[in-house]
């Protein structure tokens, strides 16, 4: 009898370290799953704080451009075709 319990008992403990042991290889496994998204979502930010800097960059080289161009334009007036 004690040996039937102590059979039961160990098969009832394999069992339960196994559902333990799965949990925590799921648990394992949503960890590294959450670290590669933060890190997809910082490849994410950085890119777009890329665009954003070139994007500032761009309307500072136009602004730069109508004035040079305003500039043209005035000095171009000058000039009479006959």
């Amino acid at each position: 009898m004690v040996q039937e319990m102590t059979a039961e008992f160990n098969t009832a403990s394999e069992k339960i370290t196994a559902a333990v042991e799965t949990v925590v290889k799921s648990i394992t496994e949503i960890a590294l799953a959450s670290n590669e998204t933060a890190t997809g979502t910082n490849n994410i930010l950085e890119k777009i704080l890329s665009i954003s800097e070139k994007s500032n960059n761009v309307v500072e080289q136009t602004k730069g451009v109508k004035v040079s161009t305003i500039k043209l334009a005035e000095m171009v007036s000058e000039f009479k075709v006959d």
